[in-house]
C-alpha cells in the first residue's frame, strides 16, 4: 500500500503509513532509511537521526547515509556525533564535491568537541580543495595550530594576509606571534598597526 502511495505522488501519506508500520515492526531498514532521507529533505533533522539510526542493514550504509547523518547531527548541534559521521565520509574514496560539503562542518564539529589539531587538519584539507577560497577556514587552520606549531601557523597567517587582505584577524594573530620575539618586534608593530 505505501509503495503505491509513493508512486502516485502521495508521499506524505506514504511516510505516515511507514511511520505507523515502523512503530510496530521496528527493524525494517529500508523503510527507516526512506523515512530518514525524506525527513532530511524537510529539514526535520531530529527525525532524520531517529530514523536513520534505525537502519541496521549495512548495505544501506553508503556515503549519502553517513553524510546525511553527519549533516543532521551538525544542524542539531550534536557535534560529537556529527564529527563521527563526517570522519567516516572523509576516509572513503569520495569526490571533491562531497569533501567540500563535509570538511568545513567536520572542522567546526571537531573544534566544538575540543579536538583542535584535528579541526585544523580538516580546515586545511578543505582549503586545499580545488576552487576553495574561504577566509574563515583559512584563519582557523592557522589559529588552531598556534599553540602546538607556531612556526607553521605563522606561515599560514602570512599566506592568508596575501590572499585575504581585508581579514584583520590574520594581521592581528601574526602580530602577536611576532611580538613573542625581540628580534621581530618591528614586524609585530607593523602587523598590529595594519
Amino acid at each position: 500500500m505505501w509503495y503505491w502511495q509513493l508512486k502516485v505522488n502521495k508521499k506524505e501519506n506514504a511516510i505516515r503509513t511507514f511511520k505507523k508500520y515502523l512503530s510496530t515492526v521496528q527493524n525494517d531498514s529500508k523503510i527507516a532509511h526512506t523515512i530518514g532521507i525524506h525527513e532530511f529533505g524537510k529539514k526535520n533533522y531530529q527525525e532524520t537521526t531517529k530514523y536513520l539510526e534505525m537502519v541496521s542493514d549495512k548495505k544501506l550504509h553508503d556515503t549519502k547515509y553517513y553524510k546525511t547523518l553527519g549533516h543532521s547531527y551538525y544542524y542539531i548541534k550534536n557535534y560529537k556525533k556529527a564529527s563521527e559521521y563526517y570522519t567516516i565520509v572523509s576516509k572513503r574514496k569520495v569526490s571533491n564535491n562531497v569533501l567540500s560539503e563535509i570538511l568545513k562542518p567536520l572542522g567546526v564539529s571537531l573544534e566544538n568537541t575540543g579536538k583542535n589539531l584535528d579541526a585544523a587538519n580538516a580546515y586545511s584539507a578543505f582549503t586545499k580543495l580545488p576552487g576553495t577560497k574561504d577566509a574563515d577556514a583559512s584563519y582557523k587552520k592557522a589559529f588552531l595550530r598556534e599553540k602546538t606549531d607556531p612556526s607553521t601557523a605563522q606561515k599560514m597567517y602570512t599566506t592568508n594576509i596575501k590572499v585575504f587582505k581585508n581579514d584583520y584577524r590574520n594581521f592581528y594573530r601574526l602580530g602577536i606571534l611576532y611580538s613573542r620575539s625581540k628580534s621581530s618586534l618591528k614586524k609585530a608593530a607593523n602587523m598590529l598597526n595594519t
